[in-house]
C-alpha cells in the first residue's frame, strides 16, 4: 500500500449536529468554538478535574496520586495535581460523532426539527489546528470511553487511567455507559500559553522540599507537607476572569466542513434556505438526512 493510500485509509469522518444559530455563527464569522468541559451540564464529565478544590475530596485525590501514581514520589505528586490545575482551566473541547446517522442523535439534537449536521475528517481539522505554534496550543483527537458508572469510585479510576495513559487530558475521555450511542470523538485543545504559570506554581511549591522531607518521619507527615504546599500553590485562579470558550479562525471553510446535511424531520422551505447558505460560501450540500426514508 503506497504511502498516499495509507493516510486515506486512517482518514476519520466526523459528524457534528448543531443549531441554526451556531451554524450560522460558524458560516458567518469563519470560526469554530470550543468550550471548556468543566462547564458542560453533565457533572461526570471531567469529574477528577471538578473535584480538585473539595476539602471532601482533596486529600483522597492527594493519597491517590502519591500512592498509585507515582509511588512515594513528593515532586512528580505535586508537579501532577499542579498540571491537573492547568487542563481544569485551559482545556477546551468539542464533540463529533464518527457516526453518520443515529435516531438518537436527531432526535435529542433536534433543535425543532432544524438541526444541520455538518461532516470533516481529522486530517481537515488536523490541518487547522497542525498551523499554531506548539508553545500557543497543543490538540488531541480522542474517542471517548464509555466506562464510567455512578457507583464506581470515580475519582480512583481516572487518577489509575492518568497512570496508564500518562495524559492529563485522560478525565476529559471518559463517560457514562448512559450516553454510548453518541460514538463520540472528542476534539481537545490546550492553551499551553498559560504553562509557565503552571511552572512557576511547580517551582514554588517544590522549593526545597528536600529539606523538609528528610526531617519528616512517615508518608503521613510527607503528604501533610504535599497538601500543605498544594494549598499554598493551588486553587487562585479568579473563574470568572477566565474565558470559558476559545475560538479558531477557520479562514477557508471548504477546506474545513466536508459535507452539510438537514434534520430528517425538516420542513422543505428550510432545506431550501441551508442549501442556499452552503452554494453562497462554496460548501457541499448533501440534502436531508434520508434516515427515515421508505426503500
Amino acid at each position: 500500500m503506497s504511502e498516499q493510500n495509507r493516510k486515506l485509509v486512517y482518514c476519520m469522518n466526523l459528524y457534528r449536529i448543531i443549531s441554526l444559530e451556531t451554524f450560522v455563527d460558524l458560516i458567518h464569522n469563519k470560526h469554530e468554538r470550543y468550550v471548556r468541559p468543566v462547564t458542560w451540564e453533565d457533572t461526570y464529565e471531567g469529574y477528577l478535574f471538578s473535584e480538585l478544590y473539595n476539602p471532601l475530596y482533596k486529600r483522597k485525590i492527594i493519597e491517590d496520586m502519591y500512592y498509585n501514581v507515582c509511588p512515594n514520589n513528593y515532586r512528580v505528586t505535586i508537579d501532577n495535581l499542579l498540571n491537573l490545575e492547568h487542563a481544569k482551566w485551559f482545556v477546551y473541547g468539542q464533540s463529533w460523532s464518527s457516526i453518520r446517522d443515529s435516531d438518537a442523535m436527531w432526535r435529542i439534537y433536534s433543535y425543532n426539527k432544524h438541526s444541520v449536521q455538518i461532516q470533516t475528517t481529522d486530517k481537515r481539522v488536523k490541518n487547522i489546528l497542525g498551523k499554531f505554534p506548539k508553545d500557543e496550543l497543543k490538540h488531541e483527537i480522542k474517542r471517548v470511553k464509555y466506562d464510567v458508572d455512578a457507583e464506581d469510585d470515580i475519582l480512583h479510576k481516572q487518577i489509575i487511567q492518568l497512570k496508564q495513559t500518562r495524559s492529563t487530558y485522560e478525565p476529559f475521555l471518559h463517560k457514562r455507559k448512559a450516553f454510548r450511542h453518541e460514538y463520540e470523538i472528542r476534539i481537545l485543545l490546550d492553551d499551553v500559553r498559560w504553562f509557565p504559570m503552571t511552572e512557576m506554581s511547580r517551582m514554588g511549591a517544590n522549593w526545597k522540599i528536600d529539606e523538609t522531607v528528610n526531617r519528616l518521619k512517615d508518608h503521613e507527615e510527607i503528604l501533610e507537607e504535599i497538601e500543605h504546599r498544594l494549598d499554598e500553590y493551588m486553587g487562585h485562579w479568579n473563574e470568572k476572569t477566565l474565558a470559558t470558550e476559545y475560538y479558531i479562525d477557520i479562514t477557508d471553510l471548504s477546506k474545513y466542513i466536508s459535507g452539510v446535511r438537514v434534520n430528517p424531520f425538516a420542513e422543505e422551505w428550510y432545506v431550501k434556505l441551508i442549501e442556499g447558505i452552503c452554494a453562497e460560501y462554496n460548501i457541499k450540500f448533501n440534502g436531508k438526512s434520508n434516515l427515515y426514508v421508505d426503500r
